[in-house]
């Protein structure tokens, strides 16, 4: 296995399958159903539209959140022609929300957003108010008040620079993501597309390989701490991703000189246990190997069966974490 073909592979292990897909869209249709209930009174929802990640099509596996717009009518809550406090909105449409029976033990208030869970997936729900045709106010992190946001507008940018880059624009975040997933997700997701729209308005993208590399070295110039939940975010963001950067440099270093087996062993170690490194048929040689003791480990640490120190003969097991359930 190549390593853009492990590339290509843990992108498609990460994304949402067609039957996720249609677990959200039917629990998205009953909650829009029931905010737009017009038997319902207290609550005054005009309109409902998904947003986020799963909306752009840039969510991952396992499944987080999925974002949902609640219009509110602001005839009926702005308070002296005044955006009304954002925690008696939060308030208000947790208690509505909790009156549905089927989501009864279901609801949190997060910030800034009602979260329902269903069948494991997070359904943040967050309160607006339409400013414009692309502008939104939504509470602010802290609650203190109200900021603007263009939902549609970003959806509408990276479907646009996905199309003109061949497709590779939504994969390449997909991967992002997934490494940002297990480095605490210090980058807020839609920084991370917002960032990728940047960086390939003027560059194409060869493949995955190529995208991916693209955005770490140049993704954190680009870090807006506006964006960041705190400095301390922000700083630890920078941390995790110059770490990752110094592993996926050296990757490509080896991946140049044609040592392709130890370019894929970094890349995993940057991208977790999701990043394949054998197919089953070479899990098979290598076990094989191991056994008989023909097995190498090359001076980087990478296994391989051509080049390095020959490794002391095993009854074990050696191959993809998935191949087969770890006994201790």
């Amino acid at each position: 296995m190549t390593l853009l073909q492990a590339i290509q592979k843990f992108s498609e292990k990460i994304q949402v399958t067609d039957r996720q897909e249609k677990t959200i869209d039917s629990s998205i249709t009953y909650l829009r159903d029931n905010l737009l209930n017009p038997e319902k009174d207290g609550l005054h929802v005009t309109d409902v539209f998904v947003n986020g990640s799963y909306e752009r099509d840039t969510i991952i596996r396992p499944l987080d959140d999925v974002d949902v717009f609640a219009v509110l009518d602001p005839e009926k809550h702005f308070e002296n022609g005044m955006l009304p406090d954002p925690k008696s909105i939060l308030q208000k449409m947790k208690k509505y929300l909790s009156e549905i029976l089927d989501y009864e033990g279901k609801l949190t208030r997060d910030v800034p957003c009602i979260t329902l869970e269903l069948s494991k997936i997070n359904f943040d729900i967050l309160p607006s108010f339409q400013a414009s045709d692309d502008l939104y106010y939504i509470p602010t992190y802290d609650l203190s008040g109200w900021t603007i946001s263009e939902p549609k507008v970003l959806s509408a940018q990276l479907n646009e620079i996905n199309k003109t880059r061949k497709y590779l624009v939504k994969p390449t975040i997909h991967c992002i993501k997934k490494w940002n997933v297990i480095n605490d997700k210090y980058v807020p997701s839609f920084h991370i597309e917002e960032i990728a729209i940047s960086l390939f308005q003027w560059r194409e993208v060869k493949n995955l390989y190529d995208g991916i590399l693209h955005w770490f070295e140049n993704s954190e110039s680009r870090f807006d701490i506006g964006k960041f939940k705190s400095q301390d975010a922000l700083d630890k963001a920078v941390t995790r991703h110059n770490t990752a950067l110094k592993t996926l440099s050296k990757a490509k270093e080896e991946y140049e000189d044609g040592n392709e087996d130890d370019a894929i062993v970094l890349w995993k170690q940057v991208f977790g246990i999701d990043f394949p490194t054998l197919d089953e048929e070479e899990a098979k040689n290598f076990n094989k190997a191991l056994s008989e003791g023909t097995l190498k480990v090359a001076a980087s640490g990478a296994i391989s069966m051509n080049i390095g120190i020959t490794a002391a003969a095993s009854k074990g097991f050696y191959g993809n974490e998935n191949s087969q359930t770890n006994r201790k």
